[in-house]
């Protein structure tokens, strides 16, 4: 369809990622049932009206008709309904301040764009360059061309944060 319909591909790409998302938030075959209905009711307004629907239009008739009452799909360790368990991050419980997202997934170039996906606001060094999440996880930063400064979060000095010690003043008597 996008080679023969160039105009219609941006609908076509929004249509494809609805989908996607449905097959991610509910179990299959929800996601079909969904497709060919809309498929069908598209291809009986073409023959019976001569007109196109847009396909970037979600048809809440059929949506409700095929998810309502049903289970959304969930990830087991953070409940989000955006990604399975299998794809999204794992956060690794303990100490709150310490609380860091680590990927489930081994190619750090992946890792790393599934992370700005989630990623965090930035936290910037005194000299303006980004300082590195992954470096102060628990796991530590396995980017080899990381571009972020790999210095703790709490004191920006050239350890990981989880091996910070925070400094005693000494008291002059």
């Amino acid at each position: 369809m996008a080679e023969v319909h160039l105009e219609r591909l941006a609908e076509l790409s929004f249509y494809l990622s609805s989908i996607l998302k449905m097959r991610v938030q509910f179990p299959p075959p929800l996601f079909y049932e969904y497709h060919k209905n809309s498929s069908r009711k598209a291809a009986a307004i073409i023959l019976t009206q001569g007109r196109k629907i847009n396909w970037s239009i979600r048809d809440d008739d059929f949506y409700f008709q095929v998810f309502a009452g049903r289970r959304v799909r969930t990830c087991d360790k953070c409940s989000a309904v955006d990604h399975s368990t299998d794809f999204g991050p794992s956060i690794v419980h303990g100490d709150i301040k310490n609380d860091v997202t680590a990927m489930s997934m081994n190619d750090s170039r992946s890792r790393t764009m599934l992370w700005q996906r989630f990623k965090r606001t930035s936290i910037f060094t005194a000299n303006q360059r980004k300082i590195c999440f992954n470096y102060n996880g628990n796991r530590g930063c396995t980017n080899h061309v990381c571009q972020r400064a790999h210095v703790c979060l709490k004191c920006q000095q050239p350890h990981s944060q989880k091996d910070c010690r925070p400094v005693v003043p000494i008291h002059n008597t």
